[in-house]
């Protein structure tokens, strides 16, 4: 399980019909901290959501 801080708007990733335009800050375990990645990995979820696996809506950054 991995996890995240905040989600700020940004720029769409996706392809066909499935999108999303929230980035969600994280700390990776190797590499340096504070990277974005695309909400758009997060397959559970629908266009333009970021929820955390409980179905809680990530906080602004």
């Amino acid at each position: 399980t991995n996890y995240v801080f905040c989600k700020t708007w940004g720029r769409q990733i996706g392809t066909g019909s499935s999108y999303n335009h929230w980035w969600l800050k994280t700390d990776p375990d190797t590499g340096p901290a504070g990277q974005y990645v695309s909400a758009y990995y997060l397959s559970r979820w629908g266009n333009d959501e970021a929820k955390d696996n409980n179905g809680t809506v990530i906080p602004d950054c």
